[in-house]
């Protein structure tokens, strides 16, 4: 069963994931693209470095 509070479009996804980059001063988020389709989201972009990558996937993940 569904609770209508879980229910997320992919419009809202992509909205709290990039908030949620902007949020995190540890990246540079103008430089990260996000794409979210049937729930699945894509980052792509530049970032300085494979830390800042891997910060970008753990934050997209906790939202």
């Amino acid at each position: 069963m569904n609770k209508v509070g879980n229910f997320m479009d992919d419009s809202s996804i992509t909205a709290k994931v990039k908030a949620a980059l902007v949020d995190d001063e540890a990246i540079k988020s103008t430089d990260i693209s996000v794409k979210t389709e049937q729930k699945v989201v894509t980052l792509s972009g530049f970032v300085e470095s494979q830390a800042q990558a891997e910060q970008a996937v753990k934050v997209a993940e906790g939202c």
